[in-house]
């Protein structure tokens, strides 16, 4: 309770209100749709390049400040001892992007965090979530290479596959997995009702099903030549 609390007070200090009123709307009363996107890290693929260097580490306790002043919402995952949050560090020593790979070990404490959203990982299996790039660093295509440097560290974890959720509206994010090697995998609905999750349904994809923006980009009406 002191840690929601305190990290509610960091939100309104940093005057996140907006942020705070549509995820209380998305609690009360919603449908939403997420996507499961996975990699297969034996399959070959070519890192993309950023438009700045930087280097990906794990976090260490000296970037808990710097986290916590652009994002407060992260201080209940700081305090939980769930391995392991990455960072990718410009040449300059800022943090411009955050996200945590999480293995098999940590299925309880990832059944906790997401009440069921997320379904136990195989043994072959990591997650990749709670990703944010820096305010200061965005266009700059550093999520698609962070996000891919981060996934390939599952291999040492003895994993071949690494899955992510993004929301379907969140065409920004699911470019950024695409450019990182992220594929299509499932389909997930999640039923809001006061403040409850009342219903998660699942969909297995098929292989090779498009992104939403390329079913929209082929479904845009193509311009007749001039007479």
């Amino acid at each position: 309770m002191f840690t929601k609390l305190r990290m509610l007070v960091l939100v309104l200090r940093h005057g996140e209100f907006g942020e705070i009123a549509r995820e209380l709307r998305r609690r009360f009363w919603s449908e939403e749709v997420s996507f499961c996107l996975r990699r297969d890290l034996v399959v070959p693929f070519e890192v993309p390049q950023a438009r700045v260097p930087f280097v990906v580490r794990k976090l260490e306790p000296a970037d808990h400040a710097e986290i916590l002043r652009e994002r407060p919402r992260r201080l209940p995952m700081l305090q939980r001892p769930v391995p392991t949050c990455y960072v990718a560090e410009s040449e300059s020593g800022e943090i411009c992007y955050m996200q945590w790979l999480i293995g098999p070990s940590s299925n309880e404490a990832i059944r906790r965090i997401f009440g069921g959203r997320v379904p136990p990982l195989e043994p072959d299996e990591a997650l990749l979530e709670f990703a944010y790039t820096f305010v200061a660093w965005r266009g700059k295509n550093v999520m698609p290479r962070a996000m891919a440097l981060i996934a390939e560290q599952a291999d040492g974890m003895g994993c071949r596959h690494v899955t992510t959720f993004v929301r379907e509206e969140n065409i920004p994010a699911l470019k950024g997995c695409q450019r990182a090697g992220f594929r299509m995998h499932r389909r997930q609905a999640v039923t809001w009702r006061l403040f409850c999750r009342t219903c998660v349904e699942t969909t297995d994809l098929p292989v090779g099903t498009p992104f939403p923006f390329e079913v929209a980009a082929q479904q845009q009406p193509t311009e007749s030549p001039a007479a």
